[in-house]
């Protein structure tokens, strides 16, 4: 049970790190067109929501090495989907100078 806890506030902490920082963009630069960021953003909340039901409903909970590989791809999964929305939002960034 703490695994699962532990799982889902880490995985809502880094959600929240790209959240605060596509707002802080935003905030810095209102007269931009910032849909591309506003869609990080539901992508980034999509992956939370996504990443949090899988973490409820472990398939083959009987077996410690299924479990174990489940919560790996759930690792694997989250690291790719916060580096690509920091990537997505570093790309915006850049060109946006």
């Amino acid at each position: 049970m703490s695994k699962r806890r532990k799982t889902k506030k880490q995985i809502r902490l880094l959600s929240q790190a790209v959240v605060n920082d596509c707002l802080s963009y935003l905030e810095m630069h209102p007269e931009r067109d910032n849909t591309e960021v506003l869609e990080i953003i539901d992508d980034v909340q999509e992956l939370e929501q996504e990443l949090v039901m899988r973490i409820s409903h472990i398939d083959g909970a009987e077996n410690p090495k299924l479990v174990k590989a489940y919560f790996k791809k759930i690792a694997i999964d989250l690291h790719e989907g916060i580096n690509g929305a920091f990537n997505d939002l570093s790309e915006i960034v850049k060109e946006k100078k």
